[in-house]
């Protein structure tokens, strides 16, 4: 009943007793004047009858007044002991079903403010509501789903739920979901819908079922938290975590590989330096030499993506790298492929390591292939220098303003969807098939760059090919001079303790050491070291260690050995390279740190150089001595 159906009625009811009221009085005037009149005259009983049937209709309608309203209407009491008039309409107890309770003035359900408060709150949260009826059509979604989806309310209202879906789920985790709602249970979990730009987002929530007061279902309400970002900075974090790892194992791994490289590379040197010049052992010496390098190499680029390698940086002309391995490209690549390449800044300079840029472009190069290897198309190289500003696009935390040099891989291949490009750094992620590729090479690749201070980024789209950019912080100067040849080795004749857990690598680095002229002392255990140098500590010139040992490291027994005789030179040598070792290793006075495999040549001349350091060290200290007043 509305609130003027109420007014209606009130003034209804007080006629009513007012007519009642008016009868009463006009029943008594006509007894009081009849009781003058004798009883049984003729003119007395008309006006006794009339009296009667008066107060007979005035007690008529005093009971109208008093009892039906009596019977429709109820006063309750509120929680703050107000009274509370409800009143029944009188449809409703006529039809004798639910009674319409209408509230007189504060009632008993929300209160406006409390009303509005509600929706607010519903338009405020951050939570994503979604509210469809017992088809499954869609009657509302908050602001906060409107962000998620894309979409106004008004797009997707009357839209079906299907309208959403992606393709994320298969057909059972409909069903299981359906079961469940249509049981009248609450369904709790995630659910990954597509927006209306056609990406998905990942809602994480409950869906629960409304029920009438026969109860049907006549409702569905979804409630929950878009957790796009979450999994996005997840999958980061386990992209971290799976960078951590496999540095962890490549470590591992290049210390045992290493130690077996190191024999290798030792036996070919000695077996060419026997060789006859121009002799065909010679040259396959050389040619298994060239091997071995490239695999020493390999290994160092395989650390290099989790930035523990133990590369070498140098002033760099980048420009002969590039047509280096374009050069190698271009016996590989079929026909349908052609190379285009710009190298205006060939010339410039950047500070790094030849072969990690290298095998970087290799990387690429091959990648840039294999998306062309079914129609062909055209590998393009820029190599260019640009400034880059705080205000470019390629600013930021990675790259800082300043000068740049630019590499640019490019081809007209497939190319990347979305979900594709935000993975292709990740380590052992691959879209290729099985053989094809291990999904490796991108991860060295985006760790060679970040190790060079640089920035990669990436465009693609599918069917309209990929291009890497490379940036690169520029130098200036000159490029460093090459290393001299390999084989022009300086000796000695110092005496050697030589320390390694390896028999292979300590039979194969006295040969060496003894090539070169020197006398060796040999052992396998750092405790039996120790004991050596402390009976004689006086006899040996140099010591060489190995790192990774079992019992004892070689940065301990360095750091006892030092505390016997602290001028003694010591190299350590690890296929384990980082800067933490190399700090440490400063610290405690190590004068030399050489990353396994070592080459004869860089054996020999760090032999030299720090065994003449120590002779002029001790010709110093003994002229100081000499000078000293004899007392």
């Amino acid at each position: 009943m509305s609130t003027g159906n109420c007014r209606v009625g009130k003034r209804m009811w007080s006629l009513v007793g007012l007519v009642s009221v008016i009868l009463t009085m006009d029943a008594a005037f006509l007894l009081a004047s009849s009781s003058s009149i004798p009883l049984f005259s003729q003119s007395a009983v008309p006006r006794f009858l009339m009296g009667l049937a008066v107060i007979m209709i005035s007690l008529a309608c005093l009971m109208v007044f008093l009892l039906i309203p009596l019977k429709n209407r109820k006063i309750l009491l509120q929680k703050d002991g107000i009274p509370l008039e409800l009143v029944v309409s009188e449809k409703a107890a006529g039809q004798g079903g639910e009674e319409e309770l209408k509230l007189i003035e504060d009632g008993l359900g929300h209160r406006p403010e409390e009303k509005v408060l509600l929706s607010t709150v519903i338009e405020k949260t951050e939570d994503n509501i979604l509210i469809a009826d017992h088809r499954r059509t869609i009657l509302y979604i908050n602001p906060a789903f409107e962000r998620s989806c894309g979409y106004a309310c008004a797009e997707l209202k009357g839209k079906s739920l299907r309208y959403l879906r992606s393709d994320q789920h298969d057909k059972a985790f409909f069903q299981t979901m359906k079961d469940a709602l249509n049981r009248g249970e609450v369904w709790i979990g995630a659910i990954v819908n597509r927006g209306k730009d056609g990406a998905d987002f990942e809602i994480e929530g409950s869906i629960s079922p409304i029920k009438d007061n026969a109860g049907a279902i006549s409702h569905w309400v979804a409630v929950g938290r878009n957790m796009s970002h979450f999994r996005k900075l997840e999958r980061e974090l386990q992209r971290v975590q799976k960078m951590d790892a496999l540095g962890t194992l490549a470590g591992g791994i290049a210390h045992d590989f290493n130690n077996v490289l190191a024999a290798v590379m030792g036996l070919v040197e000695m077996e060419y330096l026997g060789s006859s010049a121009g002799s065909r052992t010679r040259n396959r010496m050389e040619q298994a030499l060239t091997a071995c390098n490239r695999a020493r190499d390999l290994v160092k680029q395989i650390l290099a993506f989790s930035s523990q390698g133990g590369e070498r940086r140098q002033s760099l002309c980048i420009g002969p790298v590039v047509e280096e391995a374009l050069q190698m490209m271009r016996a590989t690549l079929p026909a349908t492929i052609t190379i285009r390449s710009d190298l205006a800044a060939g010339a410039a300079l950047i500070l790094g390591d030849s072969s990690q840029i290298h095998q970087v472009l290799i990387n690429l190069c091959t990648n840039a292939a294999h998306a062309m290897r079914k129609t062909g198309g055209v590998l393009g190289i820029v190599l260019q220098e640009v400034e880059v500003r705080d205000s470019d696009v390629f600013a930021g935390p990675e790259l800082q303003s300043g000068s740049y040099l630019r590499l640019e891989v490019s081809d007209t291949g497939e190319g990347m969807n979305q979900q594709v490009r935000e993975r292709i750094f990740e380590p052992f992620y691959t879209t290729k098939g099985p053989g094809e590729g291990a999904g490796v090479g991108l991860s060295v690749v985006h760790g060679i760059v970040k190790g060079h201070g640089g920035k990669i980024s990436v465009r693609s789209e599918p069917g309209k090919g990929s291009s890497f950019q490379l940036f690169f912080p520029k130098i200036d100067g000159v490029e460093d001079d090459q290393e001299e040849s390999p084989f022009s080795l300086p000796s000695g004749h110092e005496l050697i303790l030589l320390v390694d857990d390896e028999e292979l690598v300590v039979a194969v680095a006295a040969d060496m050491l003894k090539v070169l002229g020197y006398e060796v002392v040999a052992v396998h255990e750092s405790p039996e070291a120790l004991k050596v140098f402390r009976a004689q500590s006086d006899r040996f010139q140099l010591i060489i260690s190995d790192q990774t040992m079992p019992c004892m490291t070689g940065m301990e027994l360095a750091a006892e050995l030092l505390k016997i005789r602290p001028d003694i030179p010591i190299i350590l040598c690890t296929g384990y390279l980082d800067q933490k070792i190399g700090e440490a290793a400063r610290a405690i006075g190590i004068k030399k740190i050489m990353a396994k495999p070592f080459v004869m040549q860089e054996l020999a001349s760090s032999l030299r150089d720090l065994l003449d350091q120590a002779a002029a060290r001790g010709t110093s200290s003994g002229e100081e001595a000499a000078c000293l007043p004899v007392t």
